[in-house]
């Protein structure tokens, strides 16, 4: 395979397929950053409770734990534009629930919660059709152009979506500002049956039909005997803790923290902070990761965010926080892309599915836990000493990782493995 150059960027922008799916990617992602600063702000209104809230990123996390590895190895045998329609319908139909209800005077906690955890199972399962579609439909030479685009439109319109849900909140109110949410995902349903060709999974000329269970497992041990890719897993999962911790406190920590208010706009900017610093990591992470060997992009990163979250949990002013929380949002963009490069380098072609979506669902599983841990303590407690308990296992975590074999990994072992891995595939 060639490696891709930034003059193939042009070419996608001409190809007509590649175009409906970035504005379908596009729309979703709108209504996506929208509802997620939405639904929190709107449970804290009807409950009051931090308990309460943080169960709204537990419940949109779940799903990956539940479906992740079903829905990578069925997305691999299946029609993937019949799972991508479908998935978005849904999450269009749960969320618009709410604020039909709502003009019903009906709403209740529960069925913001369920609303949610529907529109996480429509994600996982979106996902893993999508991790296929995009090399059927850019062809594999020009996928790395097509990620790039992707991810820097998603960056970008969440620094502008997520200012513009804290002006739908005050000035339409919150159930009703989901309705950009439903609207989205509706047209990237469209946009995905206008996709021409063929999506479905095509087997290989010596594939042979098998169980569901055996394409999983194959993946799990792919996955679990890798000398790079299972300890950066193992480290995901300690962190992944007091990262569901702070995601799903992020309301309460403005309200009872920072002295803003349950409908305050100003909510919105510690959103847009943490969505700035992900735009910030994108820009860099090119840069850094042709100057720092990859590994070690990891370990400096989880100690940064040891010392930002202490940050975090001890100020108290909104200039403070934003700016800790963007720090956060660099970090942990910057960590993410790293990783997600750094495993699909390492994996060969024909596993990229099922080793992305296990990783995935494997470290999605700090984050539900996290976030009801994160609640019940700022609960029973306050919203400081929660995240300060959470730091405590963050710094833990961070130790650990410095002892694992991660630090002894350098350049020319990381190229070696890719070097066989792409043999592999």
């Amino acid at each position: 395979m060639r490696l891709w150059r930034p003059s193939d960027r042009a070419g996608l922008w001409r190809d007509r397929s590649f175009r409906l799916l970035w504005i379908g990617q596009t729309t979703a992602c709108v209504g996506g950053q929208i509802r997620l600063v939405v639904l929190p702000v709107l449970m804290y209104q009807l409950t009051g409770s931090a308990a309460q809230t943080s169960l709204v990123a537990t419940a949109v996390a779940v799903p990956y734990l539940v479906f992740g590895l079903y829905a990578g190895a069925v997305a691999d045998r299946s029609n993937r534009r019949a799972i991508m329609i479908g998935c978005d319908l849904a999450s269009a139909a749960a969320i618009a629930s709410i604020p039909l209800t709502a003009a019903l005077g009906m709403l209740t906690p529960a069925q913001v919660l369920v609303a949610a955890a529907l529109t996480g199972t429509a994600f996982v399962w979106h996902d893993s059709a999508l991790f296929g579609a995009l090399p059927a439909i850019v062809g594999r030479d020009r996928i790395a152009g097509a990620y790039g685009i992707l991810i820097s439109t998603s960056q970008i319109l969440e620094v502008g979506a997520t200012a513009v849900a804290g002006v739908l909140i005050v000035t339409v109110g919150a159930p009703e500002a989901l309705w950009v949410h439903a609207v989205g995902y509706s047209i990237s349903a469209v946009m995905i049956g206008l996709v021409p060709g063929r999506l479905r999974a095509v087997p290989g000329p010596d594939a042979r039909p098998r169980r569901l269970s055996a394409d999983i497992r194959e993946g799990l041990r792919y996955v679990r005997r890798h000398p790079v890719i299972w300890p950066l897993t193992t480290v995901n999962i300690g962190s992944g803790l007091p990262g569901g911790a702070l995601t799903g406190l992020v309301v309460v920590y403005g309200v009872q923290q920072l002295g803003l208010t349950g409908d305050d706009a100003r909510l919105s900017w510690l959103f847009t902070a943490l969505a700035v610093g992900g735009l910030a990591a994108g820009l860099v992470m090119p840069a850094l990761s042709r100057r720092v060997n990859q590994p070690l992009i990891a370990l400096f990163g989880l100690s940064a965010k040891s010392v930002l979250l202490i940050g975090i949990a001890l100020v108290s002013t909104l200039a403070a926080g934003v700016v800790l929380l963007a720090a956060w949002g660099v970090v942990l963009i910057l960590t993410r892309i790293n990783q997600i490069t750094l495993r699909q380098q390492l994996t060969p072609d024909r596993l990229q599915g099922r080793v992305n979506v296990t990783v995935r669902m494997i470290n999605y599983s700090g984050t539900p836990l996290g976030a009801a841990v994160g609640g019940i303590l700022a609960d029973q407690l306050d919203v400081r000493a929660a995240l300060l308990i959470m730091s405590a296992l963050l710094a833990a975590t961070t130790v650990y990782a410095w002892s694992s074999p991660l630090r002894r990994i350098d350049r020319a072992t990381i190229t070696r493995m890719q070097k066989e891995a792409e043999q592999a595939g």
